[in-house]
């Protein structure tokens, strides 16, 4: 996740940008794949009810801001295609592609289900609560 940053997008725009590198010069897809799955990942590690910035839980009040980074999102991965013109998402390799669908989709059904509905039981969704980290610590703790 480290390389996924937009740190290393901003890195590689200044290469690309400010220095015209040649090396750099279609860096763009590279920089537009970068901001947009740290985007994804960081939302999807929201942690705190109080979260901020892309951190935020899915919440009634703050749903213009992270319902459309994932419909975006979903429409990103759908349209990434491989050098032979495949769709990731329906190539041999498309775990993470449709993995990352499957998420986005269960997260904004889960909302609407459990938050967004008249006398839903939660107020908002913490998505990092969710993940397997906590059934691999356990694990790692009995073995």
């Amino acid at each position: 996740a480290q390389t996924i940053s937009t740190s290393v997008a901003d890195a590689l725009e200044t290469l690309r940008r400010d220095f015209n590198h040649p090396a750099f010069v279609a860096a763009g897809g590279t920089i537009r794949f970068l901001k947009m799955y740290d985007a994804l990942i960081d939302l999807m590690n929201s942690r705190y009810p109080f979260g901020k910035g892309q951190k935020v839980p899915l919440k009634k009040v703050n749903k213009d801001y992270w319902k459309p980074l994932l419909e975006e999102a979903i429409k990103y991965t759908k349209e990434l295609k491989n050098m032979n013109g495949h769709y990731l998402y329906m190539t041999k390799n498309k775990t993470p592609f449709l993995g990352f669908l499957i998420n986005i989709s269960s997260y904004m059904g889960i909302f609407e289900d459990y938050v967004e509905k008249d006398n839903s039981p939660l107020k908002y969704i913490l998505i990092y609560k969710t993940s397997q980290d906590h059934l691999e610590l356990f694990f790692l703790c009995v073995r």
